[in-house]
C-alpha cells in the first residue's frame, strides 16, 4: 500500500484504527464503566470488604455441605441474593450487585486447576481421529484433540485431596458467576472470568476452613475440658501446696482428658495459624498491590488490545503468586487443608464425646442461651440455633489407644505437610516466583519447623505413663508455636 500514492493508505487505515480505538475506550471507560466493574469484581470474586461473606455462611451452610449434585442451586442463589441486597451490607450500594449469581461447578478446585496446568495444546493424531469420526456422522469433540493432558503431568486423587465427582460437596463446587454485556464482555470475557473463579474459589475454601477451626475452638472451650485438670487451673498462692498434695488423687482420665484437649488446641492454633496467614499474604501482598498496579496502568492505556494484555497480565501474575499454576505446590497445600478439615470433624466429635451430659448438645432446647436464640427454636428453624448432634459416640470409636493413633497421625501429617510446602516455597521462590519468600517468611516466621529434625522424631509422642490412663503423654512440640 506504500507503494500507491506514496503510502496513503497505509496511513488512512492507521488513522482509523486509532478512532476506533478512542472511541471503544471512551465507549468501555466513560460509558460502560469498565474501571467500576473491574471494581465490583474484586469486591466479590477477591472478597475485599467481604462482609457478605459471613452472613451467606450463616444462611447458606446448611446447603452447601451437602453432595455437590444434591445443592438447591436456585435456593442457595436467593440466598446469595438476599445477602446482597442487606442493607447492612457494604454490597447493598454496589450497582452491580445484580450480576452476581452463585454457581456449583462440576470438579474441584484442585482438579481444574491440575487439568489446566497439565495442558499441552493440540495432539495431532487425536485431533485427526475426531475430525474422521465426525465426517462420518458421530459426535465430534473439539477439547479432546485440542486440550491433551500431559502423561507426566500429576495424577489426580490420593493425597492430594482431590475430591471425586461422587464425594464432591457443595462447598468445594461452589463458585461465583457475573454476567457483562457487550462491549464489556470484549474485557471480561469466559476466560478472564474462569481466572476469576479459580481465584474466588481458593479463598472461599480457605474461608470455610478458617471457620471450621474457629468452631473447633469453640467446641473446646465450651467442653472445659481443658479446665478440668488440676495442673491447668487457675490456683491461689495459699492453695498451691495443698493442691499438690491432692495431685496424686486426681482422676488419672481427666488429666489424660486435660493433656489430650491440650494438644487438640495446639495443633489447631498450628493450623490457624497456617490459614491466616495464607490469606493475608494473598489478600494483602498479592491482590491488594497487583490491583493497585493495575489500576495505575489502566488510564495509560492506548489501544483495547492493551487493556485486554494489561488485564490478562495482572490475572496471571495473580494466579502465579497464589501458587495456582504449580501443580507441586497446589498438592501440597491441597493436602493441608484437606488435613485441617478432617482434623476440624476429628476434634469435634471427641469434645461431644467427652462433653457431660449436662452441657450436650441433646435436645433442641438446651445451650439455646449461649447461641442467643429463643429457646425451642431448631436449627431448620433459627440457622444461629445449635445443630442437634448425638449425646455421646459410640465408647469404641473413642478408646485411648484408638484416639491416640489418630491425634499422632494428625500431628505428623500437618507437620510433614509443612515441611514440604516450606521447603517447596524456598526452592520456587529462588527459581520462579521471589514473592512466595515472602510467604515463607510468614508460614516459618519463628524457624520451628526449619529446626525440626529431618526424622521429625521430636514431634513423636514422650510417654510419661502407661496408655490405659495411668499418667498421660504430652507433645514435645506443643509449645513450639
Amino acid at each position: 500500500m506504500k507503494s500507491i500514492d506514496g503510502g496513503r493508505y497505509s496511513q488512512d487505515i492507521e488513522k482509523a484504527y486509532q478512532y476506533a480505538n478512542e472511541t471503544l475506550l471512551d465507549l468501555l471507560f466513560n460509558k460502560e464503566k469498565l474501571m467500576e466493574r473491574l471494581r465490583s469484581l474484586k469486591h466479590y470474586f477477591f472478597l475485599d470488604q467481604s462482609d457478605f461473606l459471613v452472613h451467606f455462611f450463616d444462611i447458606a451452610l446448611e446447603q452447601l455441605v451437602r453432595p455437590a449434585k444434591e445443592v438447591p442451586l436456585d435456593h442457595v442463589r436467593s440466598l446469595l441474593e438476599l445477602v446482597l441486597r442487606n442493607p447492612a451490607s457494604v454490597s447493598a450500594v454496589d450497582p452491580y450487585k445484580a450480576d452476581v449469581v452463585a454457581d456449583i461447578g462440576q470438579i474441584s478446585l484442585v482438579e481444574q486447576l491440575l487439568k489446566i496446568n497439565s495442558v499441552q495444546g493440540i495432539d495431532i493424531k487425536k485431533h485427526m481421529e475426531e475430525i474422521r469420526r465426525r465426517d462420518r456422522g458421530g459426535a465430534y469433540d473439539p477439547d479432546a484433540s485440542f486440550m491433551t493432558v500431559s502423561e507426566e503431568a500429576p495424577r489426580v486423587g490420593g493425597m492430594a485431596g482431590v475430591a471425586s465427582s461422587s464425594l464432591l460437596t457443595g462447598i468445594d463446587a461452589f463458585t461465583l458467576g457475573y454476567t457483562v454485556r457487550f462491549p464489556v464482555s470484549l474485557v471480561i470475557n469466559k476466560k478472564v472470568l474462569t481466572k476469576y473463579q479459580l481465584l474466588f474459589r481458593n479463598l472461599f475454601h480457605c474461608k470455610y476452613v478458617e471457620r471450621q477451626l474457629s468452631a473447633a475452638w469453640r467446641e473446646q472451650g465450651k467442653a472445659r475440658l481443658y479446665q478440668r485438670g488440676g495442673r491447668f487451673l487457675r490456683k491461689k498462692p495459699s492453695s498451691i501446696l495443698s493442691d499438690r498434695r491432692n495431685e496424686e488423687q486426681e482422676d488419672p482420665e481427666v488429666k489424660r482428658d486435660a493433656l489430650f484437649v491440650a494438644r487438640l488446641c495446639a495443633l489447631r492454633g498450628k493450623m490457624l495459624h497456617f490459614v491466616q496467614e495464607f490469606m493475608y499474604y494473598v489478600c494483602y501482598e498479592v491482590l491488594e498491590p497487583s490491583w493497585e498496579g493495575l489500576e495505575k496502568e489502566l488510564p495509560k492505556v492506548k489501544t483495547v488490545d492493551e487493556v485486554l494484555k494489561t488485564h490478562n497480565d495482572f490475572l496471571d501474575t495473580c494466579l502465579k503468586e497464589c501458587m495456582l499454576t504449580n501443580p507441586a505446590l497446589i498438592k501440597l497445600f491441597s493436602h493441608l487443608m484437606t488435613t485441617c478439615t478432617n482434623f476440624c470433624t476429628f476434634s469435634n466429635n471427641y469434645i461431644r464425646h467427652k462433653t457431660p451430659p449436662s452441657r450436650s448438645y441433646t435436645t433442641a432446647a438446651s445451650l439455646h442461651s449461649d447461641f442467643g436464640v429463643p429457646i425451642g427454636l431448631t436449627h431448620a428453624e433459627h440457622p444461629s440455633a445449635p445443630p442437634l448432634y448425638p449425646s455421646s459416640s459410640s465408647s469404641k470409636a473413642f478408646d485411648p489407644a484408638r484416639t491416640e493413633k489418630h491425634m499422632r497421625r494428625f500431628e505428623m501429617e500437618f507437620v510433614q505437610g509443612m515441611r514440604k510446602l516450606i521447603d517447596g516455597l524456598q526452592y520456587y521462590g529462588a527459581t520462579e516466583t521471589p514473592r512466595l519468600a515472602d510467604l515463607l517468611s510468614r508460614m516459618d516466621y519463628n524457624m520451628f519447623y526449619a529446626r525440626l529434625p529431618p526424622d521429625l522424631s521430636v514431634v513423636a509422642s514422650v510417654p510419661v505413663g502407661d496408655a490405659r490412663g495411668g499418667v498421660e503423654r504430652k507433645q514435645a512440640w506443643g509449645a513450639g508455636m
